[in-house]
């Protein structure tokens, strides 16, 4: 913005002067009136300026809500479908674990009830099975001998079984 100055008019005569004065007044209210515009101006431009700021912060929160969301749902999606893809990974037969009670015969060893009901895929060898007879059985071993077992006597066995039973 340019400032003119009337300084360096001066009247050697009276009509000079009222040219003078009329040339003083036309520039002062056109300084005054090109300040006024210049007031607005940067007002306005002010205005502008703090708007565009404001629209700049509420566009970030804007881009953060939609990166959260976004984070939210990769996550989210991460967590369900790692679940689902490792039960899904394993292909193997369920069984379900029963107990079962079995007279034993006079003519029948504690051996083939351990051939006869030990699943190979839960137990390593008929010995482990018997052990597990022997321990819900409350029953005693001395010398590699079970005691306690006679032709007749009833005992609870374990077996697994494909199908489930209510």
């Amino acid at each position: 913005m340019t400032y003119l100055t009337t300084e360096f008019f001066t009247a050697q005569t009276r009509e000079e002067t009222r040219t003078i004065h009329e040339m003083r007044t036309v520039l002062e209210a056109h300084v005054a009136c090109q300040s006024h515009v210049d007031y607005r101006g940067n007002a306005r431009h002010i205005l502008a300026r703090q708007k565009r700021a404001q629209r700049a912060v509420q566009v970030d929160r804007e881009y953060r809500m939609i990166f959260m969301a976004l984070v939210g749902v990769v996550l989210g999606c991460f967590i369900a479908f790692s679940f689902r893809s490792q039960a899904m990974d394993e292909t193997h037969d369920v069984k379900f674990k029963y107990y079962q009670n079995v007279t034993l015969s006079y003519d029948e060893p504690l051996e083939e009830l351990a051939v006869r009901y030990a699943d190979p895929a839960y137990y390593d060898s008929t010995a482990a099975y018997l052990d597990e007879v022997v321990s819900i059985n409350h029953l005693i071993i001395r010398d590699g001998n079970i005691e306690g077992t006679t032709p007749g006597s009833r005992l609870i066995i374990p077996y697994y079984a494909s199908e489930f039973i209510q």
